[in-house]
């Protein structure tokens, strides 16, 4: 939805002074309506990684959890699975508190002109309502046991389980750098870590994978990490400058890797940051089951 701001601010005919005061001025409404994150309560082993997420929706809200979480939590036998940080808010919660607390500036710029940013927003909501409705589906839908586990583990806790294959089909979202081989079926969750001025973006993924597949995961987070650093002014690395290979304590295969973009030449905001990315992917071997955590944050505006 940036993307249409821009293109959008750029055809109205105010001085740049002016439309930097409407940038402001709109960060501090969303700062103004901070909310506090859901809380897992979970303790804080979160284990931190990977980036490239499939949404970037600004959000807010709170969940209660049901007395039963950690009866769920336990039953989840010796699969490894990532805990959501503690002030994380799921991606859908945020996109419903996020349009009833954005500020749409329009009071400056001719109806036309506002007419035209209102049907842009509407027209963004629209796709997003359609994209999650396609790709939303219940922690049972998967057949798998250990899949099913985990879906229940975070549905448990009220995040949306979003289907892989359902994803690649109504958008794909990593072009060229996603060929969308490397799993039979799986999921992922997503959802916004901080308030709504400071936030960054986190993702988990599960899925089912031989070690085959899971080399072309990790090639296509490499090609896109890539694409970023070249986009950035950064030259290319290899795939073993990237990943570092380890083994944790229960004999989970787990790869490591970051990348960190250059700081804005121009900071006018406090939010106003270098790009970054992080990734870890854990794998068990024995239940060919992948989870990879991916955060992402920074950028301009």
């Amino acid at each position: 939805m940036q993307d249409e701001y821009v293109k959008t601010f750029a055809k109205i005919h105010i001085d740049d002074d002016r439309k930097m005061e409407m940038r402001k001025a709109l960060e501090m409404e969303m700062a103004s309506v901070r909310k506090p994150a859901k809380r897992t309560h979970l303790g804080t082993g979160a284990k931190i990684g990977i980036a490239a997420a499939a949404l970037a929706v600004s959000v807010g809200g709170l969940l209660a959890f049901p007395p039963t979480r950690n009866v769920i939590a336990a039953s989840v036998r010796s699969l490894f699975k990532i805990v959501v940080p503690d002030d994380a808010t799921d991606v859908i919660e945020q996109v419903n508190s996020g349009r009833e607390e954005r500020v749409i500036p329009t009071d400056d710029v001719s109806e036309s002109e506002a007419e035209e940013m209102l049907a842009i927003v509407a027209s963004q909501d629209a796709e997003e309502d359609n994209y999650l409705e396609s790709v939303i589906v219940s922690a049972d839908y998967y057949t798998d046991p250990d899949l099913n586990e985990l879906a229940n583990y975070y549905a448990q806790q009220g995040y949306s389980i979003l289907d892989l294959q359902k994803d690649s089909i109504f958008l794909d979202y990593e072009h060229e750098f996603d060929t969308r081989d490397w799993y039979s079926e799986g999921f992922f969750l997503t959802f916004q870590i901080g308030d709504n001025a400071t936030s960054r973006f986190g993702t988990i993924m599960a899925f089912k994978a031989t070690e085959d597949q899971l080399d072309g995961f990790l090639k296509n987070k490499l090609d896109l990490i890539n694409y970023e650093r070249e986009e950035h002014g950064q030259s290319t690395v290899a795939f073993d400058e990237l990943w570092t290979k380890s083994t944790d304590d229960e004999g989970n295969i787990v790869y490591k890797g970051s990348w960190t973009g250059p700081e804005p030449e121009m900071k006018i905001l406090p939010s106003d940051s270098a790009r970054f990315m992080a990734f870890e992917v854990t794998y068990d071997t024995d239940t060919q089951i992948v989870t990879c955590y991916i955060e992402e944050g920074g950028g301009i505006g």
